[in-house]
């Protein structure tokens, strides 16, 4: 679309007439112009105004009868300078670029907006370039990435604080309850559990908020045990079924691998939305929870339905349509508790879209509410690499002593054989002189973490033409860019703590296909 200064001759006449009040409107308005001749070689400037020589501190000498190329582009990179002389050389309109300007003191930016103007027969008149100044908004910008940046690191260190020591008590609870103990230690371990877990559930979703919150919202795709994650919510969903007196039923299709690769947090927390807001407005009847595999997308790719009905109060058909939205404006069968179902519903389907998943509901009034969801997974690649069945060796990396001790108690009794490393150098060394099936590798450990020690040691195996050793991380760490850092590093896997022993066991038997 061009920009036709003079639409008709009465335009025309005014501009004419009237030359001083234009330029005194030019040169008191609070944005930059500048206006330059394309006609002449050079496309020289013959116009700027005050408050573009204010903001970037030029001086108008300094300006006047330069190219208009030489001032607009003089410190940008030369990426952003042929983009957009190109679309200059083709007289299209510029909205909206960010230029970056030094003045005297400091940087600035410059909000860019750039005009070619043509007269009624469609002549080229006239380049007219405008600037606003930018700099309090970038820079605002930029303080509030750099807080969040803080904030995200510090997050990251309390995870890894918090769920070492968890780690080790979690899995140490799992193995007491294993064996034979009589029912008043059952009893305090069994509460134990319940608490360690709660923790562990806060914790999750103080990252899971913050996330949402930041508007930093990925995917932390990790290993985990599906089956282990569903039968700790059913067995808690089971207590708070029973004390409504509700009946609570479970299915689970065992065609579904249990070791998987996705977010398991945010799983979690679609299951438990939806499950709560059905026993918030489920008072007598059942609740279900039916997981089924789905299909299969493709040969390294997985497809679950997660299906959760109950024989609830229901809602109302001319409310589906938008179900799924924030709430804003409800109907008089509403109440600050369907509130709260809304937001549950609102915050799933948010969550779902993030897994590249699909959502959808059935319901009717005084008879119940269906809702199904599908989610897709990865599914863990086996190790190519025929191991026989003999022993396999696995190096642990992990400079806590409480957690190589768990994890020995975990592979007792298996075909896995357990050397360690407190650190990354160590593991490195080690790594060197023997040969290992698998390595789990610790990501913050003193002298050299996990991420360091897993690209040097793909740099040996690259070097001397080796296979490569599967490496799965393990972490403590909850956000995206961790998981991708430690996969950047060469790992192949990532797995976040605590880890229960089953859910180790079946990773390595899965991957190393025993």
């Amino acid at each position: 679309m061009k920009n036709n200064l003079f639409k008709n001759s009465t335009d025309a006449s005014l501009i004419e007439k009237n030359p001083v009040l234009m330029l005194h409107v030019l040169d008191t308005i609070c944005s930059g112009v500048i206006i330059s001749d394309p006609n002449r070689k050079g496309n020289p400037i013959t116009y700027v105004n005050s408050y573009f020589l204010e903001i970037t501190g030029y001086k108008r000498e300094d300006i006047i009868n330069t190219d208009l190329f030489n001032i607009i582009f003089a410190y940008s990179d030369d990426i952003t300078k042929d983009s957009l002389i190109n679309l200059i050389n083709n007289n299209e309109i510029i909205n909206y670029k960010i230029l970056n300007y030094k003045n005297k003191i400091n940087d600035i930016y410059i909000n860019f907006n750039f005009n070619p103007i043509f007269d009624s027969n469609n002549t080229l008149l006239y380049f007219i370039c405008t600037f606003e100044d930018a700099t309090k908004e970038i820079l605002l910008k930029e303080q509030t990435e750099k807080a969040l940046k803080t904030e995200s690191d510090f997050l990251s260190n309390i995870s890894h604080e918090i769920k070492t020591p968890l780690n080790c008590i979690i899995g140490i609870v799992d193995l007491l309850l294993k064996i034979d103990v009589d029912e008043i230690n059952k009893k305090h371990l069994h509460v134990l559990e319940k608490n360690t877990n709660h923790l562990l559930n806060l914790i999750e979703n103080m990252f899971n908020l913050s996330e949402l919150q930041s508007g930093n919202e990925n995917l932390n795709n990790s290993l985990f045990n599906i089956d282990q994650l569903l039968n700790q919510l059913v067995d808690d969903y089971k207590n708070k079924g029973l004390n409504k007196g509700l009946i609570f039923n479970y299915h689970y299709d065992n065609r579904i691998p249990h070791t998987l690769i996705g977010d398991s947090i945010k799983l979690k927390k679609i299951i438990s939305c939806l499950i709560d807001t059905s026993l918030n407005f489920t008072e007598k009847g059942q609740i279900n929870l039916i997981v089924q595999l789905n299909n299969m997308k493709e040969t390294n790719r997985i497809c679950v339905r997660f299906t959760i009905s109950d024989t609830g109060i229901g809602i109302p058909k001319n409310q589906l349509s938008n179900i799924f939205e924030y709430p804003t404006n409800v109907s008089n069968l509403t109440s600050k508790k369907y509130n709260i179902k809304l937001l549950n519903l609102a915050l799933s389907k948010k969550l779902i879209d993030l897994m590249n998943g699909s959502i959808y509901i059935k319901s009717d009034l005084n008879v119940g509410t269906t809702v199904d969801f599908d989610c897709e997974f990865e599914l863990i690649s086996k190790n190519s690499v025929d191991i026989g069945n003999k022993m396999k060796k696995i190096l642990l990396v992990e400079d806590s002593e409480d957690n190589r001790f768990l994890i020995n108690c975990y592979l007792k009794k298996t075909n896995y054989i357990l050397d360690y490393a407190e650190n990354g150098e160590i593991a490195y060394e080690k790594f060197k002189n023997n040969t290992y099936n698998l390595i789990l590798m610790d990501i913050q450990m003193p002298v050299m973490d996990g991420y360091k020690a897993t690209t040097l040691i793909r740099g040996y195996e690259e070097k001397n033409n080796l296979s490569k050793t599967t490496i799965i991380a393990l972490t403590a760490y909850s956000f995206k860019e961790n998981l991708e850092k430690a996969i950047e590093a060469g790992c192949n896997f990532t797995l976040m703590k605590p880890i229960k022993k089953t859910t180790l066991l079946e990773t390595l038997n899965d991957i190393l296909g025993i």
